[in-house]
């Protein structure tokens, strides 16, 4: 699979999360975007989902805009990186607010894997993907 489409994918997998809990304990759980921890942040919805989710609706638009010029491979990968690493820190200092007696939901620990997965894939385009062909003489 491309790093391109990984990047696809995973920000479109980050982007479902929001229907998954954050925050869950005993038989109770948050989703990442319900008026609890709006009240809770005193923030609107929209705010929220704004500052939450805005990772990763610019890495995939990002994603779809990655073309053949290796200038622009780079530049874009890079943004991807640091979009990606805002977003750690903003889950990581909402979630660690809400955590308090209960644990990370399903939804909080896709949501960092799939962070992970695209720094991982924007680097792997930085790196490059040299092609090593041996000559037969």
């Amino acid at each position: 699979m491309k790093f391109k489409k990984l990047i696809t994918l995973a920000s479109l997998v980050g982007l479902i999360t929001f229907l998954l809990p954050v925050v869950s304990s005993g038989n109770q759980s948050l989703a990442p975007v319900s008026e609890h921890i709006s009240e809770y942040l005193h923030v609107p919805l929209w705010y929220l989902f704004l500052i939450w989710y805005g990772a990763f609706v610019i890495t995939f638009l990002l994603s779809l805009v990655i073309g053949k010029g290796r200038v622009l491979q780079i530049i874009i990968s890079i943004i991807v990186i640091l979009v990606s690493l805002f977003g750690i820190f903003v889950h990581f200092s909402l979630t660690q607010k809400l955590v308090g007696r209960s644990t990370l939901g399903f939804g909080g620990i896709l949501y960092y894997v799939c962070v992970l997965i695209n720094i991982f894939a924007a680097i792997m385009i930085i790196k490059g993907t040299k092609a090593t062909s041996k000559r037969i003489d």
